[in-house]
């Protein structure tokens, strides 16, 4: 039987600075770098699990049971630590973007960049075009989603 010990990324973070330039040079950047953005990644897909579990405790009201007036107040007292009301109304915003999109919703990786497109909802084709063009400008982050959306507003 093997045993993996995973060690406390606080302390491994602190270690790898105090330590030599001997030392960090044995890691490798590519390596490295690829479990930093496999991190990112799996954050932004729980961060997705967490949104359905958050609609399903809002439909079905079930933060009555726990003596909640209302969703707003069970966000802020319940989910505080992770941004309280505020945030879960932007990563609800963010799946509203992402399901009016259709396929293209696939290419938003996370709710910083659905935000700005999330005055376009109600505007289903225009949601789509800004999508579309920011994915032909061959990247798609916040800011060329911001720009793409001022241009599409204007007319």
């Amino acid at each position: 039987m093997t045993t993996q010990t995973i060690s406390n990324p606080l302390v491994s973070c602190t270690n790898l600075s105090a330590e030599s330039s001997e030392q960090t040079s044995i890691l490798d950047y590519s390596n490295l770098n690829t479990s930093i953005q496999e991190t990112f990644t799996a954050i932004d897909r729980f961060e997705c699990f967490a949104v359905d579990e958050i609609l399903l405790m809002r439909e079905q009201q079930l933060y009555l049971q726990a003596g909640y007036k209302n969703f707003s107040e069970y966000c802020q007292r319940e989910l505080y630590a992770w941004g309280g009301y505020r945030r879960i109304n932007q990563l609800l915003g963010a799946k509203k973007v992402i399901d009016a999109v259709g396929e293209l919703g696939g290419h938003i990786k996370n709710e910083r960049q659905a935000r700005p497109l999330l005055r376009l909802v109600k505007e289903p084709e225009k949601l789509k075009q800004a999508v579309a063009n920011a994915l032909t400008r061959g990247r798609y982050s916040e800011d060329t989603v911001g720009e793409i959306f001022l241009h599409i507003k204007k007319r």
